[in-house]
């Protein structure tokens, strides 16, 4: 059997408008193949020149960023597997796409690689042309290319850096490389400035879709079965599952790291742009199967306050009263409140922006207690007239929120107190159109349900879950890189990798009924992680939760170098010299920025540059 990719080809809201099927020949040759998202063949009388640039839905919305354009889709991935920005045309080299198409990019820094040919040579040089008056414009020359050599050709035996570095020497454009300027180029006030290679990777880029090795088992198989019924991302269909179907599961089954038990136990938080994210629709099909898998399974909202979260999986309280009369007066052990036997719950928070706000009132306990309950079953309040217990409660959080809301409302205090690294990050964006809405059909949810209960009821059972040889060996090669520490808002939100590695290692065993984890649950909990890591890159990016830190950095993007009495201007001389001096500090120490002195008549010549 042939080598056969495909190639999906979204909008920039992530839209699917055309998937390409690319057929390998053992011969070099190759054969493509349009198809309709719905995948029928052709493209229906839509020109390619129409389609979206490939990889476009991948762009952060940072316009300060630099995005490359490559020709085809192998080319694309292959800088985007590196991390760089980066969009593939769909046309051929004999073709441009549309001034719509190319519209995407207005107001960006875009570097043009052509492909070492003829062809590709006038095709970026036709694109360049189209870009002029919308875009600033550089070219790419890998002196070292061989005939037809692309993109896809760099990357097979360099880094990322080597990549970096060859774009950071991408010139201004020229209709015709090396020789004389356009009088189009002639006619541009100022030339894209392309000295730092560090903004060649968007600090806030969505991240690539899931691998394979996530939909791993009967997880896969669900998300695959009801994703073409809706708009909504399958990472978002796939993390609702894992979260619902853990906190089904309950605590029995679980994993040790050290002293500490891991069961499946999550919290998710799915994230997206307000409007297209569809975070809200990723997990209707699942609350339906959790609904027929046990209809008394309780799914809470409206988190407000620590005691309240206690309630819904309280003890039973018990009150000792006087009971009679005269001499047969007696103290009697009553009960109060006969509590709540079930302790397992889920919490679905469709605007988890309203807990965001409560966490920020003084003397409020919810953080604490989602702390508590994400680590440990046993929970309590020390209110003097209302005290609650919880014991063996097993407490699931799925919470949906716009990245704008995140950043907007979620204090720094509880970033670094590790509230928000319980939780395992999901970007979403809207998928597909369907305009009449989409429902998955009734017999395709039973079907699962009645599947899935089996493994709610095999967990019911004490089970201690341990990696395999092979499992094991793997764990060991990715530990180290799993602990390591970060910086910033990013490293407060990710600083909990080995954990929540861990406990996807659960899920994925539980799911398949298995008592050990092998390497494909492994492989499917570093993939779902690798996603998360990335999605709180998208939120986060490299802001250090400084505000006067963040906005000097911000503006050295822009300006590319800035003087100290450039900096105090920035801020039209309102910072403290010392607040400004701390930020500085904590941009250099955490490797942000950089500093060159030069020595005047006077005070030494501060200049930072990013």
């Amino acid at each position: 059997m042939m080598p056969t990719t495909f190639y999906e080809v979204r909008s920039r809201d992530g839209v699917l408008a055309a998937i390409h099927k690319r057929i390998d020949h053992p011969d070099g040759g190759k054969d493509v193949i349009w198809l309709r998202p719905e995948g029928a063949v052709g493209l229906n009388s839509t020109p390619t020149s129409e389609l979206p640039l490939f990889g476009i839905d991948l762009i952060a919305d940072d316009d300060a960023a630099l995005v490359v354009i490559v020709e085809g889709e192998k080319a694309a991935l292959a800088l985007q597997g590196l991390g760089i920005a980066a969009v593939g045309t769909v046309t051929g080299a004999s073709g441009t796409p549309s001034a719509a198409v190319l519209g995407d990019l207005a107001g960006r820094a875009v570097l043009l690689w052509a492909d070492n040919d003829e062809p590709g040579r006038k095709h970026m040089q036709r694109i360049a042309e189209a870009l002029e008056d919308i875009a600033a414009v550089g070219w790419v020359e890998w002196p070292e290319a061989p005939p037809k050599g692309d993109a896809a050709d760099f990357v097979v035996d360099r880094t990322a850096d080597d990549a970096r570095t060859l774009l950071a020497s991408a010139t201004d454009f020229r209709a015709e490389p090396g020789g004389e300027r356009s009088e189009r180029s002639e006619r541009r006030e100022t030339s894209p400035d392309l000295s730092s290679h560090n903004s060649l990777v968007s600090h806030q880029r969505w991240p690539a879709p899931l691998p394979p090795e996530a939909f791993h088992g009967l997880a896969g198989e669900f998300v695959r079965t009801v994703e073409p019924y809706t708009e909504a991302d399958p990472a978002a269909i796939l993390a609702s599952l894992l979260v619902t179907i853990g906190a089904l599961a309950g605590p029995e089954v679980h994993a040790l790291a050290g002293d500490a038990e891991h069961p499946a136990r999550m919290y998710v938080l799915i994230t997206g742009d307000t409007s297209k994210g569809r975070k809200g629709t990723s997990g209707a099909p699942i609350h339906t199967v959790a609904s027929l898998i046990d209809p008394d399974f309780e799914m809470a909202s409206g988190l407000s306050s620590g005691e309240g979260l206690i309630y819904h999986v309280r003890d039973t309280t018990e009150k000792m009263v006087q009971v009679g009369r005269g001499k047969d007066r007696h103290p009697e052990l009553q009960v109060v409140d006969p509590g709540v036997e079930d302790k397992r719950l889920l919490v679905r928070e469709s605007e988890f922006a309203s807990v965001l706000r409560v966490l920020q009132r003084d003397g409020n306990s919810l953080s604490a207690v989602m702390r508590t309950a994400w680590e440990a079953q046993d929970l309590r309040t020390l209110t003097k007239n209302s005290p609650l217990r919880a014991t063996g409660a097993h407490v699931s959080v799925l919470g949906h929120v716009s990245r704008e809301e995140l950043l907007r409302y979620l204090d720094r205090t509880d970033l670094a107190n590790g509230f928000i690294n319980r939780f395992v990050i999901i970007a979403a964006k809207r998928q597909r159109l369907l305009p009449s809405g989409g429902n998955v059909p009734f017999e395709v949810l039973q079907g699962f349900a009645d599947r899935l209960r089996d493994v709610v009821a095999w967990a019911q059972e004490p089970r201690l879950i341990v990696r395999d040889d092979d499992a094991e060996r793997m764990w060991a090669e990715v530990y180290e890189e799993l602990s390591e520490g970060r910086s910033g808002l990013l490293g407060a939100a990710t600083n909990r990798a080995e954990a929540q590695a861990l406990r996807l290692q659960v899920m994925y065993a539980l799911l398949d009924c298995s008592p050990v984890i092998r390497q494909e649950h492994l492989m499917a909990a570093l993939a779902v992680w690798q996603y998360a890591d990335a999605s709180a890159k998208w939120v986060f990016g490299d802001a250090l939760g400084d505000t006067v830190a963040d906005e000097i950095l911000k503006a050295l993007r822009l300006r590319k170098e800035m003087t100290r009495t450039d900096i105090s201007d920035h801020f039209g001389r309102h910072v403290p010299r010392h607040r400004i001096e701390q930020a500085l500090d904590l941009l250099l120490s955490s490797e942000r920025i950089t500093r060159s002195m030069e020595q005047t008549s006077g005070r030494p010549r501060e200049t930072y540059r990013v």
